[in-house]
């Protein structure tokens, strides 16, 4: 009977041993999956703010097509200017140039808020690129690092289900089918010490 309660407790044993291994296997891929998920909402956020940065360029350029075309316009109204004949014309497009001028200092105090901000988001960028890079080699280094710890997770499970067969089959039949039972039962224990 001692015999055949040590046979119980190596298997026991065993078994414990292979569902401490199946539960660190489980973890592997959720450890991988959690690095990748910050790494891809990192690179959304770098993404939004490199579209970001492309709207503020191309807002600049049309400030920048605004404040020339203020200019061409004025250089219209300074040669309609030469060719006026009464000082009720004079002074309408004397003001016509004034209002030209104010408005060409607006956009261009614009341009130069775009410019202000296109620089911060050009050094935000910079900085969000070289921390994506640093993290992907982080992350490539950790996936390896995971998937060999997985590697000899299996070798160590495939060498103890082969042990577990090994120690089953020298336990009779209908005390292994209860050992299983009461295994299946009670959350993977079928034998505990009594103190």
């Amino acid at each position: 009977m001692k015999e055949k309660l040590i046979g119980l407790i190596r298997l026991q044993d065993c078994d414990n041993k292979i569902s401490r291994l199946e539960s660190l296997k489980k973890d592997c891929p959720a450890k991988i999956q959690k690095m990748e998920d910050e790494l891809n909402s990192l690179k959304s956020a770098f993404h939004a703010d490199t579209d970001r940065l492309e709207s503020l360029k191309k807002e600049r350029r049309t400030s920048e097509q605004a404040a020339q075309e203020f200019d061409s316009r004025k250089e219209k109204s300074q040669v309609k200017l030469s060719n006026i004949k009464s000082n009720k014309e004079y002074t309408a497009a004397l003001k016509e140039i004034e209002d030209l001028e104010r408005e060409k200092a607006r956009v261009e105090d614009g341009i130069i808020e775009l410019m202000e901000e296109i620089e911060k988001c050009e050094k935000k960028c910079l900085g969000n690129k070289n921390e994506i890079e640093r993290l992907q080699k982080i992350f490539d280094l950790d996936k390896k690092r995971i998937e060999q710890e997985l590697d000899t997770l299996n070798n160590e499970s495939r060498v103890l289900e082969k042990k577990r067969g090994e120690l089953a089959s020298v336990i009779e039949k209908d005390l292994l089918r209860k050992y299983d039972f009461l295994k299946s039962r009670k959350q993977g224990v079928a034998i505990a010490s009594v103190i």
